[in-house]
């Protein structure tokens, strides 16, 4: 399908060549076979006709921190031919390139390895200099131009390429070409420059509520940078934060195309499977009178009531966990004013009543199309129940969890079936609709209570030994500490309470339901997803099956090492408005990851040492590597972090003002400033270098390098009232506060981020060396597999544990002291289980 993309970017002098080698599949490229035609034109006589050559000389001869060369990427519409797609790209060339800015244009066709769709597009390079007829040799040709004798200079740059109205145009023009081609070669699709904002607003001027309700969606869009490096290392060598950008931009993808086909299924255009026909009558169903005029509204206020509502719901839902919190009560009572008044701002409007009656129009004859399409196509009469396309839907369901799951790693997906089997739906879906509190407020009531049998045992010894002035303060302490139980017992109870007042019953069981639904679907998908592994690995030879398995324990162990670290660190730090749900996570984790050592560490024992010790120096060598490599990268952050404090905190160092606005000025002046301060340097070291040559050379040489030596001390002083100039022309210019700010703004940013990466170093480092203590203590046979914290309370468990939700209702303290009893109050990894087995950590 025709998908319209421009993308408009900049080279910079060192990537010329290596660019152009890659478009046109040369040098180095020519393994790649996707190249479908390439041309280049324009060129100067210097190239002789190669355009490598000029890209090169490009490279070697345009100024530093210059533009080297322009680029497009055009997305062609699949639907052309090659040869339509050749013709396509010429003509944009004609129009917008003509004879006077040599070009380098490669087009290539690529498939996608899962959908096999196709992506036909062109890279097309161009160079900002303007030719003007005369001939220069290729040191000169990019070099800057003289306006009063041009032969003298280089070809001049068009500054027009850096406008965004020539931006703008060109976006039109490759718009129109594309639908001119289309047109020409028998097909009805377009393409749009225009934002999806734009577009969507026309089609409402339009009255096509169809067209609008596809376009209400975000723009795919992933930096070129991002998909260099998915292309290089892969998905799950990417940062968290790139991972959920290519998320993001593979999941607009998929809405696009989800929506364009319901449009095209409304339209008529497309036939429906049967199970879409009948997911879109159940919806038709359900759309009665309020939901109509909902989405009336949501339609005129261009999406904005729809927000309104999302965010509403969200602060509804923190609400449940904390129901006396007096800002998230004004944000609900804000929230519900701004939807009463969005409603009576278009309620009573001609617009309001006009598309009211049009959906409902609209409606009737959808649903009309989708009985006779259900009819005459599969034979059947539509029913409210989904019984015929249940399966169908599972089907679709367990294939986008397989896409989902197939990603992880072995580990992974042990970890998520253990975690089938150990937090139950129902437990699932209370922890979810109370915003993880309960979890929280447990965890931190259990702290207190063991700091309250601390503080019993000090004062009935501060009262043995009459110690006054401790009996005071540990009476106070325990007063407090009784206040802050009895807070979180009350507290409990009122995020129960809200709970039974905001959801009926059996809408718990509809959500636990969903929840056992998609997790009976996810595990049978993650079995099969295992089972498929297995066989692989088994297949392998021995030693690789070894170890594989060597490295799964290990990876197993020193994760549970890093989860109980993580696991008293927020114990510790408790927050349950901030650490409630890491608590709950973490503490799975630990049980998950202990159960699945479980089941894997008596097959490590079976191994062979002699396949155990080439693997552990293995690991050893890595892992010792990798703490080295991560120590280098300590040491430069290090030196950036102070690199760019002692630039923020600089004084003075030249006329009264700082490093951070000399950076300013240079900012301001276009580079003026840097490019000045550049040739003072080298005068000055040039000066330097005389100098020293002076005072070692005979008195008959004297003579002449004195005379240099003034020559450069003029020509320094020429440029030192230059630098004055600058100084005293840009530090009272109107931008300069604001872009001081900007670069201030900018260096923190910076800032943060490296104390970010020294933490993560710092992480990796520590794993790395747990990983080493592991193997150490395995050999020893000092190992002990531990099973984990306590997820939550037995008795807790136990109530959420059953099959339908009843009224819930519980006295914190009760629970507690039935854990007491058990001796759940004590924080350290202390387990029952392991008390039985005689385990002494």
């Amino acid at each position: 399908m025709a998908e319209y993309r421009l993308s408009y970017k900049r080279g910079k002098v060192g990537y010329a060549g290596s660019h152009a080698a890659y478009i046109l599949r040369e040098s180095k490229y020519k393994y790649k076979e996707d190249l479908i035609y390439k041309e280049y034109g324009n060129l100067p006589q210097f190239s002789g006709n190669n355009a490598l050559d000029f890209w090169c000389a490009a490279d070697e001869f345009e100024g530093v921190n210059r533009n080297a060369y322009r680029e497009f990427e055009l997305n062609i519409p699949n639907e052309l031919n090659h040869q339509e797609a050749i013709n396509l790209i010429k003509d944009f060339v004609t129009k917008e390139i003509g004879e006077n800015f040599p070009y380098t244009f490669a087009i290539h066709e690529s498939f996608n390895k899962e959908t096999r769709e196709k992506n036909l597009h062109c890279h097309l390079m161009f160079s900002e200099r303007k030719l003007d007829n005369i001939e220069r040799e290729k040191e000169r040709f990019f070099k800057k131009a003289n306006t009063k004798n041009p032969s003298l200079g280089g070809a001049k740059k068009d500054r027009l390429w850096q406008s965004k109205k020539r931006l703008l145009q060109l976006r039109k023009s490759w718009e129109i070409l594309q639908n001119t081609s289309l047109e020409k070669n028998g097909f009805s699709e377009r393409v749009d420059c225009r934002s999806l904002a734009e577009r969507r607003k026309e089609a409402l001027e339009q009255g096509d509520l169809n067209k609008a309700e596809s376009l209400e969606r975000k723009a795919i869009n992933l930096s070129g940078k991002v998909i260099k490096k998915l292309k290089t290392v892969g998905y799950n060598k990417l940062s968290d934060k790139e991972k959920k950008q290519v998320d993001d931009f593979n999941q607009a993808k998929k809405l696009k195309k989800e929506k364009e086909r319901k449009l095209n299924i409304r339209k008529g255009k497309i036939i429906p499977k049967e199970f879409e026909i009948i997911e879109r009558l159940d919806e038709i169903n359900k759309l009665d009178e309020g939901a109509i005029k909902k989405l009336t509204l949501n339609i005129l206020t261009k999406g904005e009531l729809n927000k309104n509502y999302y965010e509403l719901r969200r602060v509804e839902k923190s609400l449940i966990a904390n129901p006396t919190n007096e800002i998230l009560l004004r944000k609900k009572s804000n929230l519900e004013n701004k939807i009463l008044e969005l409603a009576d701002t278009h309620i009573l409007s001609y617009k309001y009543n006009r598309i009211v009656e049009q959906l409902k129009r609209d409606l009737v004859r959808e649903k009309e199309m989708h009985l006779e399409n259900l009819k005459n196509i599969y034979k059947k009469e539509y029913t409210v129940s989904k019984k015929d396309y249940d399966d169908e839907v599972t089907r679709n369901t367990a294939i986008k969890i397989k896409e989902k799951y197939t990603k992880k790693n072995t580990l992974e997906l042990m970890y998520k079936l253990e975690e089938f089997k150990l937090v139950s739906s129902n437990y699932k879906a209370t922890q979810i609709l109370t915003n993880y509190k309960i979890e929280g407020i447990t965890k931190s009531t259990l702290k207190y209570k063991e700091e309250l049998k601390a503080k019993n045992t000090a004062l009935i010894n501060a009262r043995l030994f009459s110690n006054e002035s401790s009996i005071k303060v540990l009476e106070n302490d325990i007063k407090e500490l009784n206040l802050k139980i009895e807070k979180n017992n009350t507290q409990s109870n009122n995020i129960i309470n809200e709970l039974n007042k905001k959801y009926s019953i059996e809408e718990l069981d509809k959500l636990t339901n969903l929840i056992d639904n998609n997790t009976s679907i996810e595990r049978s998908v993650i079995n099969e997803i295992l089972q498929n592994r297995l066989e692989e690995r088994n297949s392998l030879p021995t030693f690789e099956r070894h170890r594989t398995l060597i490295m799964d324990n290990i990876n197993l162990m020193a994760d549970l090492e890093r989860n109980k670290t993580l696991y008293n660190y927020f114990i510790e730090k408790n927050n349950p408005e901030k650490y409630s749900k890491s608590i709950f996570l973490t503490g799975v984790n630990i049980e998950i990851i202990s159960n699945v050592i479980e089941t894997k560490y008596n097959d490590l024992e079976k191994i062979n040492s002699v396949d155990k010790n080439i693997v552990f120096n293995e690991i050893r060598t890595n892992e010792k590597n990798n703490i080295s490599m991560l120590n280098d990268k300590e040491i430069k952050i290090k030196t950036a972090i102070t690199n760019i404090n002692e630039l923020l905190s600089s004084d003075p160092v030249k006329e009264k003002l700082t490093s951070i606005d000399l950076i300013t000025i240079n900012k301001v002046s276009k580079g003026k400033f840097s490019s000045n301060y550049k040739v003072i340097q080298s005068l000055e070291n040039e000066k330097e270098r005389l100098e020293k040559e002076y005072t070692s050379s005979n008195f008959l040489k004297k003579p002449f390098i004195m005379k240099e030596i003034k020559t450069k001390e003029k020509e320094l002083s020429i440029y030192y009232e230059v630098e004055r100039k600058i100084i005293q022309r840009y530090k009272n210019n109107k931008s300069f506060n604001q872009e001081k700010e900007n670069i201030i703004s900018s260096f923190k940013k910076s800032l943060s981020k490296l104390e970010k990466d020294l933490k993560i170093i710092n992480n990796e480092r520590s794993l790395a060396f747990k990983k080493l203590q592991i193997i150490k203590e395995i050999e020893d046979k000092k190992y002990i597999k531990e099973r984990g914290i306590k997820l939550t309370p037995n008795s807790i468990r136990k109530l959420y544990n059953t099959n339908k939700f009843k009224e819930l209702s519980f006295n914190l303290s009760e629970v507690l002291q039935t854990q007491e009893e058990r001796g759940y109050n004590n924080l350290e990894i202390k387990l029952e289980r392991e008390k039985e087995r005689g385990i002494s950590l």
